[in-house]
């Protein structure tokens, strides 16, 4: 993504794209161009990586936002992981329901830390 494509869809240019985890899934991917996202998911599911896949980008920090009537999506606390793509959330279990909000940050070995999370 470009610089002025980043800035303009930090500053709210553009509407963050919606990502849809199928059933039984335990891992979905982001594309590269944003870093805010609508999770949504049919019925409950628990992942355990994201972007397992996909090149790291340390200092990427991503936004992952329920989007309304999801069902819960529980991204699973795997502390202290250098495991690619997987989540150290510090203490416990992040979910990801209707309105909640995870913050995320990628470093170099490609784990996802914990930066912040609100269940509102």
């Amino acid at each position: 993504m470009s610089f002025w494509s980043r800035l303009k869809f930090i500053a709210g240019g553009d509407t963050p794209p919606t990502v849809t985890i199928t059933a039984g899934s335990t891992s979905f991917s982001i594309p590269e161009y944003a870093n805010q996202f609508y999770l949504t998911a049919p019925s409950t599911v628990t992942i355990g990586t994201i972007n397992a896949n996909s090149r790291i980008l340390p200092g990427r920090v991503v936004y992952l936002i329920g989007a309304a009537s999801t069902a819960a999506i529980t991204l699973t606390n795997n502390a202290g992981t250098t495991t690619k793509g997987q989540i150290d959330a510090g203490a416990a279990d992040l979910t990801v329901d209707d309105q909640d909000v995870v913050v995320l940050v990628q470093v170099v070995n490609g784990t996802w830390l914990e930066v912040s999370s609100a269940d509102n």
